[in-house]
């Protein structure tokens, strides 16, 4: 089933593809969102987007330095970077994005990934991915190799000791390119869109009518306003679209019946023992049966109906993407994999407050129960309610709503059957759960296992 903003976005949306004259360049970053009838908007497009990529390399650069005040507490709004880095990550790839063949963009990419590296969790894999970025600069440009390394050897008063060691390592590994060469390993895993871009030889010309020089073939004014009005047409800039369907005819309504069941039943006796240890809050409790479930769930993972789950939602993953609008490559589906958990609302009061869904590619949520008209899920509206913005310090219900205008929520009041998918940056929050009636959810991702770009394919929508 195929939701009305899908709709509009399949009418109004459309391109005439063109080859590109052999003077132009076709890669311009946010091509799809170009209105434009000369190709000389192209040359325009590049020269503009040259321009704005420094912002985002010193906007990548802010944010770890947020990261940075967070972990020395110094930054009380979260104890934890990952947000932090994961928005800075985005500010590197949108660098990258506007200018990919400028050697000096590369080279600032890869040492703002080794500032990232520094204070991530799995600083190893980061570290890697920096020498990737350096590695394609020094292609580029073989100057950057001394360069790079004038940089790690340089001494800035008050760097940070973990920032230092990265800097060290990576030096080591450049100090080697001088005698041994700049290793060319490709960035299809990091960077998809990157080979998708230079592998395209056509670009959408876009959707501007012919202008015309002609004599009006009306000469009633009247009638000539009336025409001119009755031809404006309607294109959607920043679709934000999600699909949504009930599953009942498709797997029976024992279907539901039996994950709601299996899921309360562990929820219940699982609440109950941590209420004896003292953690009351439902929401406290609701995180830790999420971390719990990694342990194994065998009344749950053993049974047909689970494995039907399973099965449904990663095809229903799939095929949001594709029906919204950027299907997905074999090379996605392989460098992917769906995750899954169950959530449990009890009568308790239980919220889930405002969040994102970091490096997926395509989120959804299956609802095995649901009272009708109660408790839905609400998304955002992402002008009053940015993706890239720490919701964890809003720990109150109350602590944070979307700016006015833009206040006005999506409410999607789910009942038993339902699912609902939408991108992963989407803004959205479960409000507080005060009913006698269960409401057990099966939330999943398409999580990308390497790529940065998991949001960026749904966010360049035309």
């Amino acid at each position: 089933m195929m939701a009305a903003g899908v709709r509009l976005f399949v009418s109004f949306a459309l391109c005439v593809w063109q080859p590109l004259a052999q003077d132009a360049t076709c890669n311009a970053a946010g091509v799809g969102r170009f209105a434009f009838r000369d190709q000389e908007a192209l040359r325009w497009a590049n020269s503009e987007n040259s321009k704005r990529a420094p912002y985002y390399i010193a906007a990548a650069k802010r944010l770890y330095e947020k990261g940075l005040r967070q972990r020395d507490g110094v930054d009380k709004s979260n104890s934890d970077p990952f947000i932090a880095l994961y928005d800075a990550q985005h500010q590197v790839l949108g660098a990258l994005d506007l200018d990919p063949g400028n050697a000096e963009i590369w080279r600032e990419a890869g040492q703002v990934t080794a500032m990232i590296a520094s204070l991530s969790e799995d600083s190893e894999p980061k570290a890697q991915e920096a020498l990737q970025l350096l590695a394609k600069a020094c292609e580029l440009d073989p100057n950057n190799i001394d360069k790079v390394l004038s940089w790690v050897k340089g001494k800035v008063a008050g760097e940070d000791r973990d920032f230092v060691k990265t800097k060290k390592a990576i030096g080591k590994t450049v100090s080697k390119w001088k005698t041994g060469g700049v290793p060319t390993k490709s960035l299809a895993k990091l960077l998809p869109w990157l080979g998708e871009r230079e592998g395209n030889e056509v670009c959408p010309i876009g959707s501007l009518p012919p202008s015309s020089d002609t004599e009006p073939i009306e000469k009633d004014l009247k009638k000539q306003v009336k025409n001119a009005v009755a031809s404006m047409a309607v294109k959607p800039i920043f679709p934000t679209l999600i699909t949504s369907t009930n599953v009942a005819e498709h797997f029976g309504k024992g279907f539901s019946e039996k994950l709601a069941k299996i899921a309360v039943t562990k929820f219940r006796s699982f609440s109950a023992e941590r209420k004896k240890k003292g953690q009351t809050d439902p929401n406290d409790i609701n995180d830790a049966f999420f971390s719990a479930q990694n342990q194994g769930w065998p009344e749950l993972h053993k049974t047909k109906e689970y494995k039907q789950l399973q099965a449904f939602l990663k095809e229903a993953l799939i095929e949001h993407a594709t029906k919204t609008g950027y299907p997905l490559s074999e090379h996605d589906k392989r460098n992917s994999h769906v995750s899954s958990w169950a959530a449990i609302y009890l009568e308790d009061g239980g919220r889930h407050g405002y969040h994102v869904h970091q490096g997926s590619l395509s989120s959804c949520v299956f609802y095995a129960k649901a009272p009708p008209g109660k408790t839905p899920i609400m998304f955002m509206d992402p002008r009053g309610a940015p993706p890239t913005h720490d919701y964890e310090q809003h720990i109150g219900e109350r602590d944070f709503e979307p700016m006015a205008p833009f206040h006005h929520n999506y409410h999607f009041f789910a009942e038993a059957g339902d699912i609902v998918c939408f991108p992963s940056w989407l803004v959205h929050r479960v409000p507080s759960h005060h009913e006698t009636a269960e409401r057990v959810a099966f939330p999943a991702n398409l999580q990308a296992n390497e790529a940065w770009d998991a949001w960026y394919r749904s966010a360049v929508l035309s």
